[in-house]
């Protein structure tokens, strides 16, 4: 459906201070039901969609993120833009939602501080094509099972 057409550069300390912060961690706990470290593979992602026509293609994410933490760091007004979520379809290939992309989906826009957890292994999702004005950027940071 989508390509994966997003800008993306990697986080640096500044987010990695946030999610190893004990106040950070004690809350995703809290939320979640269980205790997570950050993925060590990585820093995290900062995405930007800010030309129209920017999208991120359905996929899940790979092993080595069990729990996912989106930020969202700006909205601007417009249309597009959205994540497209597909959490009662965890059994279906992602060909298959392709096939029928309306069934199911969960649109959600998030508030610039907002963030969203999700285990992006089991969900499959999307963003949306950016309409003429949208910009998002966001970020998203993985984390493992204690």
């Amino acid at each position: 459906m989508y390509g994966r057409w997003v800008e993306t550069v990697a986080a640096g300390e500044a987010l990695s201070r946030v999610v190893r912060s004990r106040g950070f961690l004690d809350r995703l706990a809290r939320l979640s039901g269980r205790r997570w470290v950050p993925d060590p593979k990585g820093k995290g992602t900062y995405l930007y969609y800010r030309r129209p026509a920017q999208s991120f293609r359905l996929h899940r994410d790979g092993d080595h993120c069990e729990f996912v933490v989106l930020t969202c760091l700006l909205s601007r007004a417009g249309r597009g833009g959205d994540l497209i979520l597909y959490p009662g379809r965890n059994r279906e290939s992602l060909a298959a939602i392709r096939r029928s992309p309306r069934r199911g989906a969960v649109r959600i826009r998030l508030k610039a501080g907002e963030s969203l957890l999700m285990d992006g292994r089991a969900i499959a999702h999307r963003v949306s094509r950016l309409g003429p004005g949208r910009v998002r950027v966001s970020a998203a940071r993985c984390f493992r099972a204690r």
